[in-house]
């Protein structure tokens, strides 16, 4: 990562090597070498452009590359016939839920949204 690609606010995750390696958070000021960063966990770091990975700049540099992108694939992929859908849903439900999965009680989340979901359609036709 340059310095031209970083921007306040951008999401990173540092990357392997570093003490903090794999956490996430937000860059909160830009230096010329480096940048300061705030995790996750609210604890602050300085690092080199090097250790961290930006998904924010690639999600600008993805925009700018492809702006009609589909989410997901290409346009014109068919390899399936299902939609990219976004929720939302209460944080505490959702916690709840990304705890079942890491314990292994959820093993596909697809598959259980696709079945509670036809379960409730079909309860209703």
């Amino acid at each position: 990562m340059t310095l031209c690609d970083a921007q306040v606010g951008d999401k990173i995750q540092i990357r392997s090597g570093h003490r903090e390696a794999d956490k996430r958070g937000k860059i909160t000021r830009v230096h010329k070498e480096n940048c300061s960063v705030r995790l996750d966990d609210g604890s602050q770091l300085k690092l080199a452009f090097t250790q961290v990975r930006n998904f924010s700049s690639a999600a600008r540099k993805a925009w700018e590359a492809m702006p009609s992108r589909q989410v997901g694939r290409p346009k014109g992929s068919k390899r399936s016939n299902r939609i990219s859908v976004t929720l939302r849903f209460d944080e505490a439900l959702w916690n709840r839920f990304l705890l079942m999965e890491r314990e292994g009680a959820i093993s596909d989340r697809t598959t259980l949204f696709h079945e509670a979901l036809s379960k409730i359609v079909e309860s209703r036709s």
